[in-house]
């Protein structure tokens, strides 16, 4: 099972993640975590829908570990930045900087699909553009597309390779691809970079578990 980090956007494998009174927290930023999609939908009882009220509220196809649904308000002004994005794209179908704000903005309502199209976008401009590869790795993951989240974050870490959360992502992928060896590696890896005590602490109990 993977759940979903709403501030680091990230997703966090079951056995990664920290539990923390009664809640279970993202590794990186302490943060609760959520099921995704129909997940969500499995693990909540009927009732929980009848407190949102459509003409207020979307439902966000997220619940959180306990089977509670939850909602995000679609203000306004994210469609004016999306119409925004769109309207500048129409005079540049190759501006990266708007290919890229738009992918985050899909990426941060759980459009996958739409976010994808537009960091692929981005990597057939640019193939050594990190950040929309990260973003890709991170969409991967979600989707258990376990050896394209390799392929993505291998890019990633030749071009940033002192930061310890993509070692600790890069775990992440290898571990699920069945290569253990590997994700050991990159555990420690994060471990010898990480200068955060609790980040730190977190790679050190994961790291014991998979060595077990």
């Amino acid at each position: 099972m993977i759940r979903y980090c709403l501030k680091c956007t990230n997703p966090v494998p079951d056995n990664l993640a920290v539990k923390q009174h009664g809640d279970i927290r993202c590794p990186r930023c302490g943060d609760r975590l959520y099921y995704l999609g129909k997940e969500a939908v499995r693990l909540s009882h009927p009732s929980v829908f009848s407190e949102y009220d459509d003409r207020s509220y979307a439902v966000s196809a997220l619940s959180n570990y306990q089977g509670g649904i939850g909602h995000i308000e679609t203000p306004f002004t994210e469609d004016i930045h999306r119409l925004e994005c769109e309207e500048l794209l129409r005079y540049n179908p190759q501006n990266i900087p708007v290919l890229y704000q738009l992918g985050r903005l899909y990426q941060s309502r759980f459009q996958f699909m739409q976010a994808k199209e537009s960091y692929q976008q981005i990597l057939s401009l640019d193939e050594t553009h990190v950040d929309a590869r990260l973003r890709m790795a991170e969409i991967c993951l979600s989707e258990h597309r376990f050896e394209d989240a390799i392929r993505h974050l291998d890019q990633v870490i030749h071009a940033i390779p002192e930061d310890p959360m993509l070692h600790f992502d890069f775990s992440v992928a290898h571990y699920f691809a069945g290569r253990l060896s590997m994700a050991i590696r990159h555990l420690k890896i994060a471990d010898e970079l990480s200068v955060d005590p609790d980040f730190k602490k977190t790679v050190q109990d994961v790291l014991e578990q998979l060595q077990i």
